[in-house]
Formats: C-alpha cells, sequence, structure tokens
C-alpha cells in the first residue's frame, strides 16, 4: 500500500533495499534519467536499517529529492520521502562557477567571511573531527524549483543551479542557489537556527523529547 509520499510493504512481499529502486524503477514512475543513489546508511537501537536515497536527474542532485528506505535485515518494510516525477528538463550551464560564486557573494556581502577567520576553521574542524572541514564554499550544481508558491511538484518550474552555503563572520549563512544559465539568485535559505526542547511521536521509539540545532 503506498500514497505519493509513503510505502508500506505486504509482509509476504520481500524486497532488497539496496536494489529496490532498480527493481520498482517502472512502478515508481521513474523515467530513464532518474536515479536514485544511495547516500548514507544507519542502523537504529532496535536493529532496523534506515537507508537515505537521494533523487538525481540526469547526473544532476534534485533539491528535496529523497527517499528513505527501513529495512529489518534484508527485507524492506517502509519507505517514506519526496520524489520529483515527469521532470523532463535539459541541463543549461552558461556560468563559470567562479562567477556563480561572485554572484552569492554580492547577495550575501561581509566585511569578512567564515573561511577567512583561522580561528573559526579551527573550530569548525575540531567540531566535524574532520581535518580536511572548511567553511569556504564548494559548488554544486542541483536541480532547483524556481515555482514562488514552493510547489516541489510543479515540473515546468525547475532550473539547473549552483547550489553554495556562504558564511559571514557571524556564522549566520545562507545556501544560496544561482542560476546556472541566468546567474540570478533562484533561492536561498538560512543555514543557522535554533528549535526549543518539544515531544512528538516517532514511528519507530514511540514519544521522544528533543530539541534541535542546525550546526554549520
Amino acid at each position: 500500500t503506498s500514497n505519493a509520499d509513503w510505502i508500506n510493504i505486504k509482509p509476504e512481499i520481500l524486497l532488497d533495499p539496496l536494489t529496490f529502486f532498480i527493481s520498482q524503477k517502472k512502478a515508481l514512475n521513474q523515467g530513464p534519467n532518474d536515479e536514485m543513489r544511495l547516500d548514507k546508511t544507519e542502523t537504529d537501537k532496535i536493529g532496523m536499517t534506515h537507508y537515505r536515497y537521494l533523487q538525481y536527474f540526469k547526473g544532476y542532485k534534485i533539491n528535496f529529492g529523497e527517499f528513505m528506505l527501513h529495512s529489518i535485515g534484508s527485507k524492506l518494510i517502509t519507505a517514506n520521502g519526496k520524489m520529483i516525477k515527469g521532470l523532463n528538463k535539459s541541463p543549461v550551464i552558461k556560468l563559470t562557477k567562479e562567477v556563480a560564486l561572485q554572484n552569492a557573494l554580492r547577495f550575501l556581502p561581509a566585511v569578512q567571511y567564515a573561511w577567512e577567520i583561522p580561528q573559526l576553521e579551527s573550530m569548525y574542524k575540531e567540531i566535524l573531527h574532520d581535518v580536511n572541514a572548511s567553511y569556504k564554499p564548494v559548488p554544486e550544481l542541483v536541480w532547483v524549483s524556481t515555482d514562488e508558491r514552493g510547489d516541489l511538484k510543479n515540473i515546468a518550474n525547475y532550473e539547473l543551479a549552483y547550489m553554495f552555503d556562504i558564511y559571514p563572520a557571524s556564522l549566520d549563512g545562507k545556501r544560496i542557489f544561482i542560476s546556472a544559465s541566468k546567474g540570478r539568485v533562484i533561492q536561498s535559505f538560512p543555514l543557522r537556527s535554533n528549535c526549543d526542547a518539544t515531544s512528538t511521536a516517532t514511528n519507530f521509539y514511540g514519544s521522544q523529547v528533543f530539541s534541535t540545532r542546525l550546526i554549520p
């Protein structure tokens, strides 16, 4: 049984989470240029394994195209997420990543940026336990919706864009999408936020209390 964003697998059906998107490509209405790539795997305290897949179209990631598969052993139990279906665009790249970065910096001007401050760079490496970690923006070409209402299913309004995470010295950063064909800012999102503690019902652990903080 399923709806657009959630799939429940019948107990008698055996599906492998590692081959699910290949064996079920037609059933999921994915075209020849669609691809789901495994990004991350985690096993929780009750022994359920969670597979995070990201959606790609013509070799480029689709922003917000993501699906989680949940299995016990190699048997898929449920799946949930969001897939963008019916995309029929050709990638157009007229800007270099260097020009796109300058456009992003103009959108979020700062006297100094985090990657220009050695102390912040050192702290970031310690937080992530990664000697190669840096605030310096690394461009990635992605498909992004240009729909002003935020309708991700409006496939006519997708465009290839450079995605940058830009952090001023204040660390009040933004994720900025620069059109790869026109150079304009398509959209941006804040990268730093805090949430107060709350409780919620989870699918696997019942009601849990938690607080969140987005760390750059």
